[in-house]
């Protein structure tokens, strides 16, 4: 039988050093990603005692890295996407073993009118961790999505809605949606929605309108939900980039006195895992980066700088 893990708590208690793994992430004292107990999925669908996950937006930078944390943490997860060449470029398959499962879910559109195709794609997984989004970045294979600014209403706001309408329909128990800073800046005065950030970023398509109102229908659901506002994301690691910290809602306007502007998609990721089950993640809005020369929140403390809102 395996020994229970040592609740965070107790490590925080007992002065336990905080582990990192090799990009510079925070991880368990014992290397594990999370703890994978806090949130109860009774009565949902199990895989080695966990609930089965889909992924919306598998195959982008974001996505592929949460595909790879969910393998490592050895849950069922459903892939979804709709870009075959970028299926095969992460060489998803679908894939049967005792540590874990991976189905692919091709023709997963996450946009206008699809809440009933997508509640079929949804099969029997009981979280749904929403990591696609428009992006207004050349893509050779895709050129004709370049500079689309419709996109944000069809995905980000219409689609993101279906995705919740499927969920609610399913049944799911999570559902964990990563949104950006400065979607609310409406709400704050004309210092924020006259600034140049806000008006830069929302003048493709209006897509932070598109993902604010889309939270807001998150709220609305009735679902178990956490919204993670990233700041601009990066590839980069986080031991290059500093240490992951949680803030509360609209705390972050993308300035220079900002803890940070920058985050490593890699801490987004470990974050997305750790909301599965940390119950301080449920209904609850968080905006996280990293900040330079600085060590990552310590795993008993995640979360804690967003509460201050909550």
């Amino acid at each position: 039988a395996v020994a229970p893990m040592m609740p965070l708590a107790v490590w925080a208690e007992e002065g336990v050093k905080q582990k990192l793994d090799r990009s510079g992430r925070a991880v368990m004292p014992d290397g594990s990603l999370a703890l994978w107990e806090g949130k109860s999925y009774e009565g949902a669908a199990l895989f080695n005692g966990k609930p089965k996950i889909f992924v919306a937006g598998s195959t982008g930078e974001l996505g592929r890295r949460v595909v790879l944390d969910l393998l490592r943490g050895g849950f069922s997860i459903y892939c979804g996407y709709r870009d075959a060449g970028k299926k095969a470029e992460m060489q998803y398959e679908n894939r049967r073993t005792e540590k874990y499962e991976q189905t692919i879910v091709p023709d997963n559109l996450i946009e206008t009118g699809r809440a009933k195709e997508l509640a079929e794609q949804l099969a029997d997984a009981s979280v749904v961790i929403d990591v696609a989004g428009a992006m207004n970045t050349f893509d050779v294979f895709r050129p004709q999505l370049f500079n689309d600014d419709t996109l944000p209403e069809r995905v980000d706001l219409n689609g993101t809605k279906a995705l919740i309408d499927a969920a609610k329909a399913r049944g799911v128990k999570k559902f964990i949606y990563v949104s950006a800073i400065l979607t609310n800046g409406r709400a704050l005065g004309a210092e924020v929605s006259a600034s140049n950030e806000f008006v830069n970023w929302n003048k493709y398509g209006n897509v932070l309108d598109c993902k604010h109102e889309a939270e807001e229908y998150l709220k609305a659901s009735g679902l178990d939900y956490t919204i993670i506002r990233p700041v601009p994301m990066d590839n980069t690691l986080p031991k290059d980039l500093g240490g992951i910290s949680f803030q509360k809602a609209d705390s972050l306007r993308s300035k220079n006195s900002d803890p940070g502007n920058k985050i490593s998609r890699d801490d987004v990721s470990l974050a997305l895992l750790d909301a599965i089950f940390n119950p301080k993640a449920s209904n609850l809005v968080a905006e996280l980066t990293d900040v330079p020369r600085q060590t990552p929140t310590g795993r008993a403390q995640w979360w804690d700088g967003a509460l201050a809102s909550a």
